[in-house]
């Protein structure tokens, strides 16, 4: 058999390269990644514009069990749940108030 004692001091060369240099190299790409990652989470975090579901109300002059009718018929989008309050997605009721201003005219 083999003396195993041996094998424990043999290095192993993976790249021509010294330990700063490499250690340059690991950290340029965590850096690139988390670069990459603040940018795709503060992407995320851009505020959305939201209606109350009162203002949804007074903008159709519609009564609450109607806006749930309408909901549910998918006149309107369904809404967006934050605990016990409904918000709207501001830019689809926008939506959908231009489209029934241009329907009367």
């Amino acid at each position: 058999m083999a003396n195993t004692n041996n094998n424990i001091n043999t290095q192993i060369v993976l790249f021509p390269m010294g330990m700063n240099d490499f250690k340059k190299v690991i950290g340029d790409v965590f850096d690139s990644r988390i670069e990459k990652l603040s940018v795709v989470k503060e992407t995320r975090v851009k505020e959305v514009a939201l209606y109350t579901r009162n203002e949804v109300l007074d903008l159709f002059s519609i009564s609450a069990p109607t806006l749930r009718t309408w909901t549910k018929k998918m006149i309107v989008p369904k809404p967006i749940r934050k605990g016990r309050l409904l918000y709207f997605l501001k830019n689809e009721i926008d939506n959908i108030l231009i489209k029934r201003n241009n329907e009367k005219r």
